[in-house]
């Protein structure tokens, strides 16, 4: 959905581009000092994954939608694949090219996360959609961060543990027969199954696309079991990690918080946790952080 607004007087109107970006999809929002926006989402944009040419392309297609770029003043991006200096770098020379007079911010989606939850509240956020990740904010920057080791090893609490547990329940025959035979189709045949997911371009999505069958039937006392399972792995190896895990709520962001927030409710108070924020989209959050910016200028 595309909200847009016309300038009258750019001298006198301050612009921020606040941009959220997955491996599958970004967000973009234009904000200024007038309460106006423009939003938009658009192609992922994931340095670490993606040719400097699709990465250009789809940069040059966002600054084409906005009204004048180069009256931009600040940029914010937060997204996956931008730790590296190879990544930061490339992503600076393919903003500066459309966004000529902008100020970059590049960030992960960690102090998306931390930003869209706490603001600039101390607190312990947690991720989880796909993956998995965590981490301790003081008030100032994240000092403290757990996170899973990938779909391998690891990503407890995410969606590729929950898919990889209903696959396990599966074949161990552990699920009641009228579920069970809802995933006959695609793992009826084993061997079939095996090669499709060792050859599979992105066997974490692949296995993670099985947690929407762990939501369906997430009331089912087998399922609900093993989705507890894999949250009480989290706890333990990460979120129990944390300074004051016991006094401060753990706030989360993802599709998965969102789709088990009821049993990733229970869980963490049984384990003497307290809840905190749930949030699907935090760049509605991010809008506000970065507006509150403006509105001090």
């Amino acid at each position: 959905m595309l909200d847009i607004f016309l300038f009258s007087n750019f001298r006198s109107i301050s612009m921020i581009l606040i941009l959220e970006c997955g491996s599958t999809k970004s967000d973009w929002v234009l904000i200024t000092n007038h309460g106006k926006k423009i939003s938009f989402s658009d192609h992922g944009i994931n340095p670490s994954t993606l040719a400097r040419e699709d990465i250009n392309l789809y940069i040059r297609t966002g600054s084409e939608r906005l009204p004048d770029p180069a009256k931009v003043s600040r940029i914010y991006h937060y997204g996956a694949g931008v730790s590296g200096i190879v990544q930061q770098e490339l992503l600076k020379e393919i903003y500066y090219t459309y966004f000529p007079n902008a100020v970059l911010s590049i960030e992960g989606d960690m102090l998306a996360a931390v930003r869209a939850t706490l603001g600039d509240e101390k607190g312990i956020v947690c991720i989880l959609g796909t993956g998995s990740n965590s981490c301790y904010f003081d008030g100032t920057e994240i000092i403290a961060n757990y996170q899973g080791f990938g779909y391998i090893i690891g990503d407890e609490g995410g969606g590729v543990d929950i898919g990889t547990r209903m696959i396990k329940l599966y074949y161990s025959d552990s699920l009641p027969d009228q579920i069970r035979h809802q995933l006959d189709k695609e793992l009826a045949d084993r061997s079939v199954f095996v090669k499709k997911l060792y050859s599979h371009d992105k066997p974490n999505r692949y296995l993670a696309g099985f947690a929407p069958f762990a939501a369906k039937h997430q009331h089912d006392p087998v399922v609900r079991r093993e989705i507890e399972a894999s949250f009480e792995a989290l706890i333990k190896n990460y979120l129990s990690k944390y300074p004051e895990n016991d006094k401060l709520p753990i706030n989360f962001v993802g599709s998965i918080s969102e789709h088990f927030k009821g049993i990733l409710t229970e869980t963490l108070q049984a384990q003497g946790l307290r809840p905190g924020k749930f949030i699907t989209r935090p760049i509605l959050e991010l809008e506000k952080y970065h507006f509150k910016e403006l509105q001090n200028e």
